[in-house]
């Protein structure tokens, strides 16, 4: 290695450290300003209902209060991580308008992937722990009035696929695009699946990342993740008030339905895709002499080594972040089983 060449890299290296440091600090502070809004709203809701708030007004004004603080929760770490990154190495969301043909079969192909990773990690959990005979609603609260719905899916689908996707996506992936696709995708993945702070979900959460990471890098824009996020959320809460609004041997059946559609759906959109891409003319086929390439989102303008680039991911700020999601982790799976009775 020359001289000059070791100075690259270790220029790399420390440019790669200090993206990785801002982003773990980052998240650490979504964690204590999420968690602090979040016991504000909870203090203000129940406040409310102790002065004699009508029921059903109390219940909107409660959900209001705390989807602003899931709004805020994550726009102010957001628009903070922003302000942290300098200019020469920040990365703004690429937010991409126009798609091509291919981008639905994408998205649905997206949307039904996460769907058999969310059903198989269910599995997986009821075969590991005993919570099939666990009181759900211990955890959840139906919807049953129309207008109970329609803020449970705000708050459920809208709102988390607006503001998730705009940190995870929009800031923490791009800005670690410069050092290759492959490593934006799989780190924003892994911080993604650890901001849920619910073991049972780390899994699948994660591969939902690096399936959406996958979306933003090919379709090159953050709102074709926010609608896959969108989707993925609201076919559990149309399973949940199904569940909820329709007799036993029905909502099976409508449940049943909609989970084989998904996955109908998205099987021929699969195939769709690979024939496409067995079909696509390669740039060696048709010669590139004089022919002038857009940059791809998968250069690496930083290159580092695996070795590097994991060592130099876990800064401090990161660790920190790891271990404060490790005990929301276990502290979500120590209330499950004592829930369950285990």
């Amino acid at each position: 290695m020359t001289q000059d060449t070791m100075q690259i890299t270790k220029q790399n290296d420390k440019t790669f450290r200090k993206i990785a440091g801002k982003i773990g600090l980052c998240l650490c502070l979504w964690l204590a300003i999420f968690q602090g809004l979040n016991v504000v709203a909870a203090v203000f809701s129940e406040l409310f209902l102790y002065l004699g708030m009508d029921e059903a007004v109390w219940y909107v004004f409660s959900e209001i209060l705390y989807m602003l603080a899931y709004i805020f929760g994550f726009v102010i770490p957001t628009l903070i991580l922003r302000k942290l990154l300098r200019s020469k190495e920040k990365c703004v969301p690429i937010m991409k308008k126009g798609v091509s043909a291919l981008t639905p079969l994408l998205i649905v192909a997206a949307i039904a992937i996460n769907f058999a990773a969310a059903y198989m990690n269910s599995y997986l959990i009821t075969l590991i722990l005993p919570f099939q005979e666990m009181d759900i609603s211990l955890f959840a609260e139906g919807a049953d009035e129309a207008y109970e719905i329609v803020l449970f899916l705000i708050s459920t689908a809208v709102i988390p696929a607006l503001v998730e996707e705009l940190l995870f996506r929009g800031v923490i992936l791009s800005n670690l695009m410069p050092f290759g696709r492959d490593t934006a995708i799989l780190g924003s993945a892994f911080l993604f699946g650890l901001m849920h702070g619910n073991i049972l979900q780390f899994l699948y959460t994660t591969l939902m990342g690096v399936v959406l990471g996958y979306v933003y890098v090919k379709t090159e824009s953050i709102w074709c993740c926010v609608l896959i996020h969108f989707f993925n959320n609201a076919l559990s809460v149309v399973q949940e008030t199904l569940v909820n609004c329709l007799e036993y041997d029905a909502a099976t059946r409508w449940v049943g339905g909609l989970e084989l559609a998904v996955l109908l759906l998205g099987a021929v959109s699969v195939i769709l895709l690979i024939l496409y891409r067995r079909r696509q003319v390669k740039p060696e086929d048709v010669g590139s002499f004089g022919v002038t390439f857009e940059p791809a989102l998968a250069y690496e303008q930083y290159p580092l080594t695996r070795r590097e680039k994991l060592k130099n991911f876990f800064a401090p700020a990161m660790i920190v972040f790891l271990v404060l999601s490790c005990v929301m982790m276990l502290t979500t799976l120590l209330t499950l089983m004592l829930a369950s009775g285990l």
